[in-house]
């Protein structure tokens, strides 16, 4: 089906008509009619939880814990094909930065302890 669209007021007419019935003005050449596309419904995938938590508790500074849950997490994620990859991945390289940090201050703490004269 070719319509003609009216140029004036953007309404639509049979081909063959010169003069658009709604404003009276001169019709543009014939436009080939466009079908009209449904809508489709993309299935959501949620975020895991552990992977979120994860992330929370390497940002605020509990390490072994993040670390814990972010393997959970990724263990989840990839059984239940969940997103949430990269804030697992986030929270465990945070976490073990701080597991790495609080290693070294307990060794320094020791190191003190032991040199130190008393």
């Amino acid at each position: 089906m070719v319509v003609q669209q009216c140029p004036q007021c953007s309404k639509t007419a049979e081909h063959g008509e010169n003069f658009c019935a709604a404003c009276g003005s001169p019709l543009a050449g014939p436009v080939a009619a466009t079908p009209t596309a449904t809508p489709v419904e993309t299935p959501t995938r949620s975020t895991n939880g552990m992977a979120i938590a994860s992330l929370v508790l390497a940002i605020s500074c509990c390490a072994p814990l993040a670390v814990i849950f972010g393997h959970i997490a990724k263990r989840q994620i990839r059984e239940r094909g969940e997103d949430g990859g990269g804030l697992a991945t986030a929270g465990l390289v945070i976490g073990y930065i701080g597991l790495a940090m609080l290693a070294l201050y307990v060794l320094g703490i020791t190191a003190v302890v032991l040199l130190s004269d008393g």
